[in-house]
């Protein structure tokens, strides 16, 4: 199971979603992790929650209609870029 790390939160800015580190002094706008619109839904559903690839696969499908196998790919590469960012544990 993984977690959204604390201190990690998604804000809209423009029409674009992004990962800041809440409470960080001064924040790198080249550091921000920009999210699309599926992981950001995502994002939202997870928040405070655990969860694994199966879960968001499952959301994926229920929100776009999608073949679970094709949402398991790809809610495990959403996982993989995630964890190698350090935004999840």
């Amino acid at each position: 199971m993984y977690k959204i790390k604390d201190g990690f939160v998604l804000r809209k800015v423009g029409d674009d979603y992004v990962v800041v580190a809440e409470g960080a002094g001064q924040v790198n706008f080249n550091r921000m992790l920009r999210l699309n619109n599926s992981a950001a839904f995502l994002w939202n559903k997870i928040e405070g929650k655990e969860f694994d690839v199966s879960m968001l696969a499952s959301l994926l499908v229920e929100r776009y209609a999608i073949e679970f196998s094709e949402a398991k790919k790809d809610a495990s590469m959403l996982i993989s870029v995630w964890q190698e960012l350090g935004v999840i544990e």
